[in-house]
C-alpha cells in the first residue's frame, strides 16, 4: 500500500510514509470520514506482520506513540463499519498492547513508561533530562533516562487504547483483551 503515496494520508511534504502518530491522529480526526481507504492504507502502512503471522504496529524508537493507533482504528471503524477492518485491528490491538505491557508497565507505579505523546522532541521537558550544556540532537529518545518518564498524556493515551481494544473485542462479540493484573482495565 506506501508505494503509492496518493493512498496514504501523509503528515506533510516531507513525509515519505506515515508515522504511527500522525496516521492515528489524521485518521481519527477527519481522514475516515473524507477519504475513509486512504485512511484505512494510511492505518495499515503502520503495521508490520511478523514471522509468526501476527500483526503488530511497527516497533520503533517511540513505543509512547504506537498505543494511539487503537484509538484510530476504533474510530475508523465507527466512521465506515467496516467489520473485516475492525477484526485484523483487534488483532494489531491485542499484540501491541502486550508488547508494550511487557515492554513498558511500571507495576510498581501502575503506569506506563514513555515520553510524552506529543513532546517527542526534548525542548519540551524541563532539564533534567536534558540541560543548556549537552545537546544529543532534538528527539527526546537520545536522552538518558526519558523511557522512564511516565507521562500524563502517554497514559491518558494507553487508557485510550485499552478502551478502544475492549469496545473492539465487544463489537466483534469477542473476549476483551485481557491486560495482566498489573496492567490498567480496559473500560467503557
Amino acid at each position: 500500500m506506501t508505494d503509492n503515496p496518493r493512498q496514504l494520508v501523509r503528515a506533510g511534504g516531507g513525509y515519505d510514509q506515515p508515522w504511527t502518530r500522525d496516521a492515528a491522529v489524521n485518521t481519527w480526526k477527519a481522514a475516515r470520514l473524507l477519504e475513509p481507504k486512504q485512511a484505512a492504507n494510511t492505518l495499515w502502512a503502520a503495521v508490520v506482520k511478523q514471522p509468526d503471522e501476527k500483526l503488530i504496529v511497527q516497533q520503533d524508537n517511540q513505543q509512547w506513540d504506537q498505543v494511539i493507533w487503537m484509538t484510530g482504528a476504533w474510530n475508523h471503524y465507527l466512521a465506515t463499519g467496516d467489520r473485516s477492518f475492525l477484526s485484523n485491528a483487534y488483532q494489531v490491538a491485542v499484540n501491541t498492547l502486550d508488547v508494550r505491557r511487557r515492554q513498558n508497565f511500571n507495576s510498581g507505579f501502575g503506569l506506563f513508561q514513555g515520553p510524552s505523546f506529543f513532546n517527542d522532541g526534548i525542548a519540551g521537558y524541563p532539564a533534567p533530562p536534558a540541560d543548556s550544556t549537552e545537546s544529543h540532537g532534538g528527539f527526546v529518545g537520545d536522552y538518558s533516562g526519558t523511557s522512564s518518564i511516565m507521562a500524563l498524556s502517554t497514559n491518558a493515551v494507553y487508557y485510550s487504547a485499552y478502551r478502544s481494544a475492549a469496545l473492539m473485542a465487544a463489537a466483534l462479540a469477542g473476549p476483551a483483551a485481557r491486560p495482566t493484573r498489573s496492567a490498567p482495565p480496559p473500560t467503557r
